[in-house]
């Protein structure tokens, strides 16, 4: 074993001396003639005895099996190893479902919160038209006023007696529907009732009701506010 480890290295030695060239003469620095000779080191036989062995085992050798990418060579049963793990779940547990690209693609649009955003954004603009429209719609109401007054007397024709104030009560109220147009009108109708009561000789009968039943509607030509807006 030992012998067979020194003629490895020795083979290896020579091998380095052969790719190295001939070996150069270098002149001494004095000018003085060189001993040594321009020739090869490893030029004699005893060089070459040692080499032999190895360059005839590697011309003996035979080259490595080389991998054909003919799939034809292969068996028809051959399967890779991780073809089995490829189709296998991660996870034991869960059970898996068969789909299609085109159920996959609109899952994703349907689950999309952006596709989501954009679909509720019409129903938002919606709602915004529903609360402006709704300045337009009709409006129920119920309104009551009552005054009192007890002013004094400046002149006789007032009452047309001897009293020194002018006494008078005034109740009144109305109930309806009232809207307003895209144009700007306002219609409204409703139903006026009132009592009015005081010491006036003028008043006949004393007291009095009253009771009205009302249909307005006004259009105005022109409105201030909005031209000078516009302006």
């Amino acid at each position: 074993m030992r012998f067979l480890g020194i003629e490895k290295l020795a083979c290896l030695g020579w091998g380095l001396l052969l790719a190295a060239g001939p070996v150069q003469a270098v002149p001494p620095a004095n000018g003085s003639p060189s001993v040594h000779s321009g020739a090869r080191a490893n030029s004699g036989l005893e060089g070459r005895q040692w080499l032999t062995p190895y360059l005839q085992r590697t011309e003996n050798a035979a080259p490595p099996p080389m991998s054909s990418d003919d799939e034809s060579e292969l068996p028809a049963d051959f399967a890779c190893w991780w073809d089995r793990l490829m189709v296998e779940s991660s996870r034991q547990d869960r059970q898996s479902i068969q789909v299609a690209v085109d159920a996959l693609v609109r899952a994703a649009l349907e689950h999309s919160p952006y596709i989501q955003a954009i679909s509720v954004e019409p129903w938002i603009r919606n709602t915004y038209l529903i609360e402006e429209n709704a300045a337009f719609d009709w409006r129920t109401y119920l309104e009551a006023n009552f005054a009192d007054k007890n002013d004094p007397i400046g002149n006789t024709l007032t009452t047309g007696t001897s009293d020194s104030r002018f006494k008078d009560q005034n109740l009144s109220g109305s109930a309806g529907l009232r809207r307003k147009t895209s144009s700007g009108a306002d219609i409204d109708f409703s139903q006026k009732l009132g009592n009015q009561q005081n010491n006036s000789r003028f008043l006949l009968p004393n007291p009095q009701s009253t009771t009205r039943l009302e249909l307005s509607f006004t259009q105005p030509l022109l409105n201030v506010e909005e031209s000078n807006r516009a302006s």
